[in-house]
């Protein structure tokens, strides 16, 4: 890691999903340093991209594979961020085995809806929960032998949702399947300092409901600090080492962005729509394929690569 220069105040590590923020709060004549720069009243992370108010990015992460990286660092770490080698290889795994950042996308599915299980829980999507007990067995069959130094006891596969509801009902659903024992589920908060060789993040949102600011607020706000809802993504994005995998009903979000934000203003769009249009171009396959595939399994049927399950580059323009 990089040295950082002398700062006027004692200085501590913070680690947002990627870079190192250093922090520090002065009071009462006596330095006191500061670990959450997301919480601070203090300082945000913009003022560490801008070494205002006694802050420094420190630039480097060693984590995440750089096309994982690469959307939240342009759209929160305004393309600041740099990654060591040791994060450029990503194994083959799951579906679109090449792409270490894709998304289900289950537009086309008509039983990709939310509702709610009691009026006062949140929304569920439960043909998401289906695509995650699809997605897990092809997962697991495709990782690579874990590293002896790695703890066995912790889940090689991250499952993270929005949603508390969701996340039971996952669970619940995985345990079924006897899955569970292969992944950690639970809401993005859950996930708070932990890492995955692979993250599933279903985003949920679906026909049923309006998207829920939750995770579909604006990127800062009238502050200039990030919102829940980007906080909240950019640690749910950042918890993927090698793979990540959105699942999301892009058309849905689409719609719902146009309507929220018609002239397309770069300073009034969400997170998730950037996030998710981002993936869209690197991978894709709809969820209705996830499906089949158990069942061409099953018949022990090699399936015919639809025209619609691509891997591609990112276009220049996002």
């Amino acid at each position: 890691m990089k040295p950082f220069p002398s700062l006027p105040h004692v200085v501590s590590k913070h680690e947002p999903p990627f870079a190192n923020v250093c922090l520090s709060i002065k009071q009462g004549g006596r330095r006191r340093a500061s670990g959450r720069l997301a919480s601070s009243r203090v300082a945000s992370l913009f003022d560490a991209i801008e070494g205002r108010k006694g802050c420094v990015l420190l630039t480097e992460q060693g984590r995440t594979h750089p096309k994982i990286l690469a959307p939240l660092n342009h759209y929160v770490y305004q393309d600041m961020l740099t990654s060591r080698a040791v994060t450029e290889y990503a194994p083959p795994i799951g579906h679109l085995p090449d792409c270490p950042l894709m998304v289900v996308d289950s537009s086309s599915s008509s039983d990709s809806k939310t509702h709610k299980p009691h009026p006062k829980e949140a929304r569920v999507n439960d043909h998401h929960i289906d695509v995650v007990v699809a997605l897990v067995p092809q997962i697991v069959a495709m990782l690579p032998e874990r590293s002896p130094l790695a703890d066995p006891s912790v889940p090689r596969i991250g499952v993270l949702v929005p949603y508390r509801s969701q996340s039971r009902r996952m669970l619940r659903a995985l345990r079924k399947a006897n899955l569970a024992k292969y992944v950690h589920v639970g809401t993005i908060h859950t996930a708070q300092a932990l890492e995955f060789e692979v993250v599933i993040l279903d985003t949920v949102e679906a026909p049923g409901y309006e998207p829920f600011e939750f995770t579909c607020d604006l990127m800062l706000d009238g502050r200039g600090m990030a919102t829940g809802a980007t906080r909240l993504l950019t640690v749910g994005h950042g918890r993927a080492k090698c793979k990540l995998i959105y699942i999301a009903h892009v058309t849905h979000l689409r719609l719902h962005e146009q309507k929220r934000n018609p002239k397309n203003d770069p300073h009034k769009q969400s997170l998730l729509i950037g996030l998710v249009n981002w993936v869209y171009h690197e991978g894709r396959i709809s969820s209705a394929e996830v499906l089949d595939m158990i069942v061409v399994n099953r018949l022990k049927v090699r399936p015919k690569v639809s025209v619609n399950s691509l891997c591609v580059e990112p276009s220049p323009q996002k």
